[in-house]
């Protein structure tokens, strides 16, 4: 035959339709056609399992395997380990179980984006300050020796004002940073062995201005070793 009577994607459309169609009668006419045809009924309509398939067994272990899997409660993933059950109200929502999935699957891109760019970000703090000493911008690190203590900043005479701060054992130096509102660098400025910082008017850190609203932090150090950090500040510059 050179030709065949029907595409194969009509074999489900034409096995539904009646023993005496037209279309039916032709396909039967072919040996190939009326194997082909046997054989989608028998996958169409299968009959039941062997007893060695172990079907129920194996969908209790799946609907086990499923429950540990979504975190289902207690009760929920024993009725699952022992067997169909009635089903629960969640199982009875395929709507909402469907949307929240759907939502889930759309997310992953987004949740994957934002992964790569805090890993960039991170990568980017890191070689930023390669091969100075270590800064620390918020707070204390967790597990800090010792946190420097900051103290009420006292006002002077002609509009200047002293930053000061409890010292710390074996300091030699401490250094104070300032930072804008939205915590971007604005100076560091280094100081001696004296707890304590005097902003004049006309000798302000370069990067801040009179009536700035800043943050500010203190990092007590004995030479390139870190010995304490304060926590940040809001400073208001006179």
């Amino acid at each position: 035959m050179d030709a065949e009577p029907f595409r194969i994607e009509e074999l489900a459309e034409i096995a539904a339709l009646p023993p005496d169609h037209p279309r039916r009668v032709a396909l039967e006419a072919s040996a190939r056609g009326r194997a082909l045809l046997v054989s989608y009924e028998a996958f169409a309509r299968p009959g039941a399992p062997p007893p060695q398939a172990g079907v129920a067994q194996a969908k209790a272990q799946l609907d086990a395997r499923i429950a540990r899997e979504l975190r289902l409660e207690p009760a929920a993933a024993g009725a699952a380990e022992h067997g169909p059950r009635e089903p629960s109200a969640r199982s009875r929502a395929p709507r909402a179980s469907g949307w929240r999935w759907s939502w889930a699957g759309a997310l992953r891109p987004a949740f994957a984006a934002v992964l790569v760019v805090a890993l960039a970000g991170g990568l980017w703090l890191s070689t930023r300050h390669a091969g100075s000493p270590e800064r620390i911008v918020r707070g204390h690190r967790v597990g800090e020796a010792a946190a420097l203590v900051l103290l009420p900043p006292r006002p002077l005479d002609h509009g200047a004002i002293e930053l000061r701060w409890q010292p710390v054992a074996g300091a030699d130096h401490y250094e104070v940073e300032f930072f804008g509102p939205d915590l971007a660098d604005l100076a560091r400025v280094p100081c001696g062995a004296q707890a304590e910082l005097r902003l004049l008017p006309g000798a302000l850190p370069a990067g801040v201005r009179p009536g700035m609203s800043v943050l500010w932090q203190v990092t007590a150090r004995r030479g390139n070793v870190q010995l304490a950090v304060s926590e940040v500040a809001p400073l208001r510059i006179p």
